[in-house]
């Protein structure tokens, strides 16, 4: 009684369709502290495939892979990934500065 109750709302509530579906590529989020900048980037460059979907409690969590097809371990929450569009001819950031032409 006091279960549904408290809870009866949110068990009752209509699940949607998870936002993404097995063999979408993604980028995970890093982990954030108090003093992150917000100017820096907050999603790694490294992309990963969505291995399977599952729905946990009301809310979908996501299993990844790289592509090797090795599983990363733990799983992954909606907010946590972000859809990336997939392009083999992707370009790449500029790690490094080799050497400047000119005055900067």
């Amino acid at each position: 009684m006091v279960r549904r109750t408290v809870y009866g709302s949110r068990l009752a509530s209509k699940v949607n369709n998870p936002d993404l579906k097995e063999g979408v590529h993604v980028r995970v989020s890093k982990l954030k502290d108090v003093f992150t900048k917000g100017y820096q980037q907050t999603f790694n460059d490294e992309i990963f495939i969505v291995g399977s979907v599952e729905l946990k409690e009301g809310v979908y969590i996501y299993r990844l892979k790289d592509y090797d097809g090795e599983k990363v371990a733990g799983v992954f929450y909606t907010v946590e990934v972000q859809k990336v569009p997939y392009d083999p001819n992707r370009v790449y950031r500029v790690e490094k500065v080799l050497k400047w032409k000119g005055t900067v």
